[in-house]
């Protein structure tokens, strides 16, 4: 079994040297990945300049380019056999909703299917290299469990790690992607000589679920959790107040996030959600 191991992250991120320890103890691992951060850079090619492939002391490539350069020039030019698998991740912070549309993790994923090898994308929703290295031998496990298993042609799989460590995950959900948004993400800065400049900088997400209006799109396991949420939280009186209903949306996700990842129940968030409303209704954040 031959793996192709890529990322967004770069070439140095913590989260493809995990990924490439853990499909090694299943198979073969060539590592091909940008030489430098490329998150945000979705499905791009790099069309207006020559590629540069380089070869590090320890046999993986960094490429001057995207990832989906990256698995393109891996399938086309470096590899001397198609991998029989590529594996994207592990992604520093997860890949749901929204996020796939602009992700270079999921893209070379979905790169690697439309040249026709199963693709894999694998994000971690946190941020501690240290927490994240605990799913070391779930990452080989879970390899070993995707390729014994059928899929239909064409299609990846977008797997997200808890932010918790390993051993307090309870298992795996097979579910559908969700939505969830982004706001706030422009910044207004100046730059040196006091010109106005603008930054799209990590903003604020929510899940649009917490709205009335879209409950029927949730996942039905997930229904009472997100229905208890917007009881617990005076749903109706804040839909109602429009200068606040940002900030309940975002205090409602991250109650809802606590759920999904934690296994927290409402009545033990009560307290913390109580104060954060008081706090709005004051008009304070």
């Amino acid at each position: 079994m031959h793996f192709l191991i890529t990322n967004d992250d770069g070439i140095l991120a913590p989260g493809i040297a995990l990924l490439a320890e853990a499909s090694q103890e299943v198979g073969r691992a060539t590592v091909v990945a940008p030489d430098r951060e490329q998150s945000g850079t979705s499905h791009s090619l790099t069309l207006h300049r020559p590629l540069r492939p380089a070869r590090r002391p320890d046999g993986a490539f960094q490429v001057d380019g995207t990832p989906t350069d990256c698995v393109l020039l891996a399938l086309g030019a470096l590899m001397e056999e198609r991998p029989d698998f590529v594996l994207s991740g592990v992604n520093h912070g997860p890949n749901m909703g929204e996020d796939v549309l602009y992700s270079g993790t999921v893209s070379a994923a979905m790169e690697a299917v439309t040249l026709g090898v199963p693709g894999v994308a694998i994000s971690f929703a946190g941020h501690d290299p240290e927490l994240m290295k605990t799913y070391r031998s779930s990452l080989t496990a879970l390899i070993r469990q995707v390729i014994a298993t059928e899929y239909p042609p064409a299609m990846i799989l977008n797997v997200n790690l808890p932010n918790l460590p390993a051993n307090e995950v309870k298992g795996v959900k097979v579910t559908r992607l969700g939505s969830r948004f982004f706001s706030n993400s422009l910044t207004r800065m100046s730059d040196p000589w006091g010109r106005e400049i603008q930054a799209v900088l990590a903003s604020r997400l929510g899940w649009p679920t917490i709205r009335a209006d879209a409950a029927g799109a949730v996942e039905p396991w997930l229904r009472p959790h997100v229905a208890a949420v917007q009881e617990a939280m005076g749903h109706g009186v804040f839909r109602a107040n429009v200068p606040y209903w940002a900030e309940y949306e975002r205090i409602a996700s991250e109650a809802v996030e606590r759920i999904l990842w934690r296994n927290e129940k409402v009545p033990d968030m009560l307290p913390a959600l109580a104060a954060k409303l008081a706090g709005l209704r004051q008009g304070r954040r």
